[in-house]
């Protein structure tokens, strides 16, 4: 089983830590390529493991934290919930209870709305990572077209994956509902894939953000976060920088990235059972509404991975580390 293969793994990694205290004093080298200019370029492949005994050795996340931009965040999660569940339901309910409107129109409507937050927030992801690399795109790659790979994951999976169940299903008459509702699993089966497939940590043969082809692929949980917290959340490259240092030089890190990132391939698979259930065993009228609230509620509910707080602990006591801000639990996240 991946979970026992990975246990076996962290327990040799743990021994073999404690050898190297005994013998060399927790001091090893690290490999890591700076650049001279801007202090943010990193060796993300061949690096050399490093131990430490103190805590101010390990790289801290201290100053990144999801309320750097409070008020722009607060925004924007308020433009897609408007875009994506409130306005739907307000128009398709409503249309459907008082105008003599068809299932076909309501369908075509109500897959218009679904469209407009994407509309937006994905050209103006792309022109921020075309437009301003120095400041937010990965390390060590200067390739524009490249851009990262949660810009890539998330366009396949909003354009051919979410696009084509939306489209087909109100465009013909009657429309298809059932298609209609399964556009969301789709959309979450696209991560949940990549999930799964990077839990066997195969080599890269692409640009994976910061890592190049021919490195070993992390956990996909970990290149998101890299990705959103550095574009989205406008921390840059110092927060890529520091998280590849963190990672390199934290075994309990890289268990945590591991298990954050099964968890997340295991509710996507649950959320596309639940949302096909529904599809085929609730009335449409109910279910439409019910489909388009349980993203958002398996979202929220996603963010609690029973490991994170164990991990979180065994770090903070095997490294004596002081993470800082509001909270130590979620800026791991």
């Amino acid at each position: 089983m991946l979970w026992l293969k990975r246990s076996k793994l962290a327990k040799a990694v743990e021994a073999k830590e404690k050898k190297a205290a005994h013998s060399v004093g927790l001091e090893t080298t690290v490999s890591v390529s700076a650049s001279a200019s801007d202090g943010t370029a990193l060796s993300t492949q061949n690096t050399t493991e490093r131990l430490f005994a103190h805590d101010e050795d390990l790289p801290r996340m201290r100053g990144f934290n999801l309320w750097h931009r409070k008020w722009s965040m607060l925004a924007y999660a308020t433009f897609i919930l408007m875009c994506n569940l409130a306005l739907p339901c307000i128009l398709y309910y409503p249309l459907h209870d008082y105008t003599n409107l068809s299932d076909h129109a309501l369908l075509g409507i109500s897959s218009a709305t679904l469209g407009i937050s994407s509309s937006f927030d994905n050209p103006f992801r792309m022109w921020k990572l075309w437009k301003h690399r120095d400041l937010y795109g990965p390390l060590n790659d200067d390739v524009r077209w490249h851009l990262d790979w949660t810009m890539h994951l998330y366009s396949f999976a909003l354009f051919p994956i979410l696009a084509i169940p939306l489209a087909i299903s109100s465009s013909v008459n009657p429309p298809m509902k059932d298609f209609f509702l399964m556009s969301t699993p789709m959309l979450v089966a696209v991560p949940g894939l990549f999930f799964l497939y990077s839990l066997f940590a195969p080599r890269n043969r692409i640009w994976m953000s910061s890592d190049p082809p021919g490195s070993t692929m992390k956990p996909g949980v970990f290149y998101l976060f890299e990705d959103i917290y550095a574009v989205d959340f406008r921390h840059g490259k110092a927060f890529r920088r520091v998280l590849h240092e963190r990672y390199n030089t934290s075994p309990v890190y890289r268990d945590l990235m591991w298990y954050e990132t099964l968890w997340w391939a295991f509710g996507c698979a649950v959320y596309f059972a639940m949302i096909a259930g529904i599809a085929w065993a609730i009335d449409f009228d109910i279910a439409f509404g019910l489909v388009l609230g349980l993203l958002f509620a398996w979202m929220v509910f996603g963010r609690f991975c029973p490991s994170s707080s164990r991990s979180i602990s065994t770090e903070r006591k095997k490294f004596g580390l002081l993470l800082g801000g509001r909270s130590q639990s979620w800026q791991h996240r």
